[in-house]
């Protein structure tokens, strides 16, 4: 830095207090950065693929964040600009958004995750829309379709992927084609039925029909397991990247 006669150079040094066993306190300890942005989604329709903030998407200040890994907890809330950091072990947890009154949950609001210590953060983005200004009556039908790691039915966040072909998904008459995340926003509340194909050279892990109760003003979650058989001919020459964007 360079300080002129007579003049003032301010430097702030921040601290943070760390638990033992962090990697900040100097000992790798097995703990990685929990993080992203919880965010108002500027036109109300999911950013395909991976639901990450997007540069035209607002960020929601002050909004409460809980990331439990076993007995651990930590807790949080959003600053000004909707990011959230956790210091939690690495591993399988959950992590939950408690939105403010008046908006939905455009993304699953509790997502479960398992992050490698070698990763050192791990990024989970929360979208919502307003209930008065974007979807005034009604609520939001979301979730995945993706390649089931283990068999096992149950989706978790850095276990499993997308599918390398799209699936179509129905609900109320509408469609969307996917490989990763979908969302219908303002269906109108009561009961419905959420459909899904398999893509090419897969076959389903979960039912691809699944029963749900959308409340007014709320949301309603069916996530969609696909197992892979054979590399379809219309992808044997072709490589399809997913990109997950970095940043806002």
């Amino acid at each position: 830095m360079s300080v002129a006669s007579g003049g003032v150079h301010e430097v702030d040094f921040g601290d943070q207090l760390c638990p033992p066993g962090s990697p900040i306190c100097g000992d790798p300890g097995g703990f990685i950065w929990l993080q992203g942005y919880v965010y108002q989604d500027a036109d109300g329709v999911l950013n395909a693929p991976d639901g990450l903030k997007g540069a035209a998407d607002v960020g929601l200040a002050a909004v409460p964040v809980t990331a439990t890994v076993g007995t651990w907890t930590a807790a949080g809330s959003t600053d000004a600009s909707g990011f959230y950091f956790l210091q939690v072990p690495a591993g399988p947890g959950q992590v939950t958004v408690t939105l403010p009154a008046g908006y939905i949950a455009l993304t699953p609001p509790t997502v479960s995750y398992d992050a490698s210590v070698s990763l050192h953060t791990f990024r989970v983005d929360f979208a919502a829309i307003s209930a008065t200004a974007q979807c005034a009556s009604g609520g939001v039908v979301h979730g995945h379709v993706y390649s089931d790691t283990n068999g096992d039915g149950v989706f978790v966040l850095g276990v499993d992927t997308p599918t390398l072909g799209e699936a179509t998904v129905g609900y109320g008459g509408q469609v969307q084609r996917t490989n990763w995340m979908y969302a219908f926003v303002c269906v109108p509340a009561g009961d419905g039925v959420v459909t899904s194909t398999n893509p090419a050279g897969y076959t389903n892990t979960t039912p691809n029909s699944v029963n749900v109760t959308v409340p007014d003003g709320g949301l309603a979650s069916a996530n969609f397991g696909k197992a892979f058989v054979s590399i379809p001919i219309a992808l044997r020459y072709a490589y399809i990247p997913i990109v997950f964007r970095p940043g806002p």
